[in-house]
């Protein structure tokens, strides 16, 4: 019985939600609620108005940013060379006004997010939830759904990369705040992945790949 306790409260540690509590480092202790860097079995959560930066490639189960309840920007950064890696699901929720952003900003060459679930967009408001990947060679692998619901903004760095690698059928959602550069299809399924409305150069000014 001894021994069971000890194994219980080990799966309940594993499984904890982690939220930041002031803008810093991902590897900064005091940057989380917890006192301790999220473990890769860790929900993580940005919001308030804080920025946090990955500075060091890391694993986590889950990402949420969240717009503050104040005007602000909650916000992501990945640096330079850097990867984050989430096992499950990223989504990014918008504030009520257009003073209110959920954001995630590339810095720049080899800056990635390997996303092994499902990304969503939830905004209430006119592009209140950004993907900045503005600075060049960065990437975003989605394995799962891509969702919208409201309005987004997505920016491309003449390098930049989205790619769809799943092994279940995915879609790409076209919307009017998608700006991206070279968009790659490595899905695996049978069914594949589509396309839900017309491409323009505006949309995808780089080029489409599938593989």
């Amino acid at each position: 019985t001894f021994l069971y306790f000890f194994t219980d409260i080990k799966i309940l540690k594993g499984m904890a939600t982690v939220s930041a509590v002031q803008s810093g480092n991902w590897s900064n202790t005091a940057t989380w609620n917890t006192g301790s860097v999220p473990a890769s079995t860790d929900d993580v959560v940005i919001d308030n108005g804080y920025t946090v930066t990955l500075d060091n490639d890391y694993t986590c189960a889950s990402l949420a940013v969240t717009a503050p309840s104040a005007n602000g920007t909650s916000q992501l950064t990945v640096s330079v060379g850097k990867t984050l890696t989430v096992s499950g699901n990223v989504s990014l929720t918008g504030g009520s006004n257009n003073s209110r952003d959920a954001n995630i900003l590339f810095s720049g060459t080899g800056s990635k997010l390997d996303i092994n679930g499902n990304l969503s967009f939830n905004s209430s408001s006119s592009q209140r939830c950004l993907i900045d990947m503005s600075t060049n060679a960065s990437q975003v692998n989605i394995a799962g759904s891509f969702t919208i619901t409201g309005s987004i903004a997505w920016s491309a760095g003449t390098a930049s990369i989205v790619n769809f690698d799943g092994s279940a059928a995915q879609t790409f959602p076209v919307s009017s705040g998608l700006n991206l550069n070279d968009v790659y299809f490595n899905n695996t399924s049978t069914s594949g992945a589509n396309i839900d409305a017309n491409i323009t150069a505006q949309l995808v000014g780089g080029n489409i790949r599938v593989q």
